[in-house]
């Protein structure tokens, strides 16, 4: 039990490892930044395009502004003091604009969403969709579901305003307990909408709850540096509130970014662990205790594959040794480190000679060639590598048949 425990940490080291790699190869502080901008143009618009129509909406507009800036003490640091002037300016006047101001900020959400597309297909490595039109049709239906999203949220913290009667810790403690619920809520919204592939139930709710966990953690540090130093972005003048928010907007995009690359190394778990088979030289040691699982054991004799079968898998020898041979004749004699079967599977053709074990208890490790081709895609090293292992057995394979005519 420990031992499976101490294994799982172990992976989950991995995990964590490879998304702060990937969290800088892919620049996620320049794509954060670009996307607290965006939202910045997108969502502050929205907030107060749905308090400049409180007016209108009788005695449902104290609830409506209300629902507001409780969503905004959810999921912000302590900052509706500093905007309640912004605010009381907003809902004193009715919404000149009409229809045309919903729709300048139904545009700005759509830059928003297309934007947050583009960086989930750069941190999965997909391509964009080929049709354009397909494309905009998607960015319309996301955004009019994340404006549905924060209908939603608005009403139901205009509701739990109304309901709320606990006082003291109690209602402290609830306070932090909805806030954490509703940061889940929008971390869902945002991977299940965003996310290039499919994710389980049980990893899409882990990933959101980390991260809900994260932003709301962070925004209790937030708000004590904020009390603890009014002063904060003071230098920004009457820009004061906008800069704080934009600083917390790119806080809440880092962590938002670095939870999706914790989710696609999830998912590469597996060509993660196998990695480690090609880093380094022949012969050196590696974590065996974590690939267990991928591990087949032959006896001496036993034949691994023969010459015209389908080659959909490639082999690394762990312990043992195995021959190699086409037509009958003995090719090569393979040891602990090396691995063979590699070119009929990225060729996609029959095996082109045949593969026994050459000694008791060889031990060979299976990788697939949806685990291999994303080792290749993400690593050139270890394309250079096999590259070169290829070209020498190949030279080797000619001086052999060179030799023997």
């Amino acid at each position: 039990m420990v031992e499976r425990i101490g294994r799982s940490l172990r992976v989950v080291g991995i995990i964590i490892r490879e998304s702060l790699r990937s969290f800088l190869v892919n620049n996620d502080f320049e794509m954060s930044a670009a996307l607290a901008t965006y939202s910045f143009f997108a969502l502050v618009p929205l907030l107060f395009f749905a308090v400049s129509i409180a007016p209108g909406l009788g005695s449902a507009s104290a609830a409506l502004v209300a629902g507001i800036e409780g969503l905004i003490d959810h999921l912000f640091p302590r900052i509706r003091d500093w905007m309640s002037i912004d605010f009381y300016v907003a809902t004193g006047h009715h919404l000149t604009l009409g229809f045309a101001a919903a729709i300048v900020v139904f545009i700005a959400a759509m830059s928003l969403v297309d934007s947050l597309r583009t960086t989930f297909l750069k941190i999965f490595r997909k391509d964009s969709p080929a049709s354009f039109v397909l494309s905009q049709f998607a960015n319309v239906r996301t955004a009019a579901a994340m404006i549905l999203l924060f209908i939603v949220l608005v009403w139901a913290e205009a509701l739990f305003a109304a309901l709320a009667g606990m006082s003291g810790s109690g209602r402290a403690a609830a306070n932090i307990l909805l806030s954490v619920c509703i940061a889940t809520m929008c971390m869902v919204f945002f991977y299940t909408v965003f996310l290039p592939v499919r994710l389980t139930a049980l990893k899409l709710i882990g990933a959101s709850v980390i991260s809900a966990a994260l932003i709301i953690s962070m925004r209790e540090a937030f708000t004590f540096v904020i009390r603890t130093n009014p002063a904060y972005g003071e230098t920004f003048g009457s820009l004061k509130v906008l800069f704080v928010m934009i600083v917390w907007v790119y806080y809440c995009f880092l962590v938002i970014l670095f939870g999706a690359e914790v989710a696609i190394n999830a998912e590469k778990r597996d060509a993660l662990l196998l990695k480690t088979l090609f880093t380094g030289h022949p012969g050196r040691s590696f974590p065996v205790g974590l690939l267990t699982r991928f591990i087949t054991r032959y006896s001496q004799g036993d034949i691994i594959f023969n010459e015209g079968d389908n080659g959909g898998t490639m082999f690394y020898i762990v312990a043992g040794s195995v021959d190699i041979g086409c037509d009958g004749k003995h090719i090569r004699t393979m040891a602990p480190g090396h691995y063979f079967g590699e070119m009929s599977m990225l060729l996609g053709t029959p095996r082109s000679a045949g593969a026994r074990a050459a000694s008791e208890n060889t031990e060979l490790i299976g990788i697939s060639q949806a685990n291999f081709d994303i080792i290749l895609r993400e690593n050139a090293p270890i394309v250079l590598s096999i590259l070169k292992e290829m070209a020498g057995r190949l030279k080797e394979t000619d001086e052999s048949l060179f030799r023997g005519q």
